[in-house]
């Protein structure tokens, strides 16, 4: 996934780090989140707002990040899943997300 980024290395600061390099590499973070797809508000931001507190992330976009619903807990299991257990509960929770994402959209 690293790979994937815009930037796949962020530079280490040596020594006591001033604003300046700090200021450098947060906006380097910023475009690698910002890169990862997100279903949120059409994909527009990916994951900007990992990467800024609210109230900037409001001022930045124009509205607050919509807080995604919890998708519940994953099934547990008694004994060792039988591959139909496993495909069942992957398809519950793939439809789960899949009607998340559409009601976002």
């Amino acid at each position: 996934m690293i790979l994937g980024f815009p930037n796949p290395s962020i530079p280490k600061i040596v020594g006591q780090p001033t604003y300046e390099k700090q200021r450098e590499n947060r906006a380097l973070l910023k475009e690698n989140a910002a890169s990862v797809h997100s279903a949120l508000e059409g994909g527009y931001h990916g994951h900007l707002r990992v990467c800024m507190d609210a109230t900037t992330y409001a001022a930045v976009v124009g509205h607050a990040f919509p807080r995604p619903p919890n998708p519940g807990q994953s099934p547990l299991y008694q004994t060792t899943p039988t591959p139909n257990k496993l495909k069942t509960s992957v398809l519950t929770m793939l439809n789960a997300y899949d009607s998340t994402s559409s009601k976002m959209q």
